[in-house]
């Protein structure tokens, strides 16, 4: 049976007994099937269906959602592309509505699909309800980083709600290895006079957003009980994720050395605020036992929050400028990176222990929990 009349079936039943009945379910799973078994060629006859009346759109869309899926492998592509091609602005608002909703609900994870409704969102020349439509459909696929990119330019659209349904999109994807670019972008609308585009931001900065995020929004000026519900709701998720130590304020990462040497039961552990400290970051001390005596022997703590290699001449400095002249202090290197070869030359017979940012993770898991810090460059 030709496509044609198999379409004709479905939308108007068969004749029986000189008049029209619906087909029944198993009746109709065989009219689709026969619909679906002459393949791609059947896209186009279902697209012009739209306009003339014959199936319900919802119909429609079954169809060629179903023609679309169950192509051979080879013939996938051919099948996106057979679909996106009723995307094109010369189409009518039914067909392109169908075209969206087949590309973003059965092929979310290719690229070329995430592409053609991307570009329909971007098209400043489309209807902006359409144009919205678009961007509800990417929310459901999964961008690439390159789509990812292109996404971001229109947080900066003059219409807010292309906006908000950007920010929606962002929500429902996974958070690259390097968040920084979405980050930025978004920290940029936390300000906006808009409440609605500014409360999604805020929401957004959630999911992307690290430690230093908090910072940011807690020096909102806005009062409103509904921005400060979204700023709770983002610090919770901020904390509910491993907090990148990374993304701390060098004056923080100490701060958080400090309590890290508490919990591993160092006395008397203070930050330094003295610019003419020498080299010294936090200060502590830790009791020994000597000859069946105790005393408290002074700790001098530098902290490196770096993702290069602590060098060999910043160690050395550190012994001969702050370590030697304590004379009977200990010393403690702390980084987040590595060192660099030949560092532990410059330690030998001194008091001095290095932390790598290996060990300091292996530390931060022990004495505050698994999954509270951890250490992304």
């Amino acid at each position: 049976m030709s496509i044609e009349a198999l379409i004709e079936k479905i939308a108007y039943g068969i004749e029986e007994n000189g008049s029209k009945r619906k087909l029944d379910l198993f009746e109709q799973e065989q009219a689709i099937r026969g619909v679906i078994e002459h393949g791609l060629p059947a896209l186009p006859v279902l697209f012009s269906s739209l306009n003339s009346g014959g199936l319900p759109p919802n119909m429609t869309r079954l169809l060629i959602g179903r023609v679309a899926r169950e192509a051979p492998a080879s013939a996938r592509d051919e099948a996106r592309g057979g679909v996106a091609h009723y995307l094109t602005p010369d189409r009518t608002g039914p067909t392109r509505s169908i075209a969206l909703q087949v590309l973003s609900e059965e092929f979310p994870g290719f690229d070329d699909a995430v592409m053609a409704v991307l570009q329909v969102a971007e098209d400043v020349t489309s209807d902006l309800d359409f144009r919205a439509l678009a961007l509800v459909g990417l929310a459901k696929m999964r961008l690439s980083g390159m789509a990812m990119l292109r996404l971001l330019r229109l947080l900066a659209d003059p219409e807010p709600a292309i906006v908000t349904h950007a920010l929606d999109v962002l929500a429902t994807q996974t958070p690259p290895l390097d968040a920084r670019p979405v980050y930025s972008a978004v920290l940029r609308l936390v300000t906006s006079p808009i409440e609605q585009v500014r409360r999604h931001a805020i929401g957004v900065l959630g999911l992307y957003g690290e430690i230093d995020a908090v910072e940011h929004v807690c020096m909102l000026p806005s009062t409103k009980p509904e921005d400060a519900d979204a700023v709770r709701n983002m610090v919770h998720r901020i904390l509910s994720r491993p907090r990148n130590v990374m993304r701390l304020q060098p004056k923080n990462f100490e701060h958080l050395i400090k309590h890290l040497l508490e919990a591993m039961e160092f006395e008397q552990v203070r930050v330094s605020s003295n610019l003419r400290d020498g080299g010294i970051d936090v200060e502590a001390s830790v009791c020994e036992k000597q000859g069946g005596l105790q005393h408290q022997r002074r700790v001098l703590v530098q902290c490196k929050r770096y993702s290069h290699a602590v060098s060999r001449e910043a160690v050395a400095e550190f012994v001969e400028q702050t370590l030697k002249p304590a004379k009977s202090a200990q010393g403690l290197f702390i980084t987040t990176s590595t060192f660099a070869e030949g560092v532990h030359k410059v330690c030998s017979g001194q008091r001095l222990d290095l932390i790598d940012g290996a060990k300091l993770q292996e530390y931060l898991d022990r004495h505050f929990g698994a999954g509270v810090y951890c250490i992304r460059i």
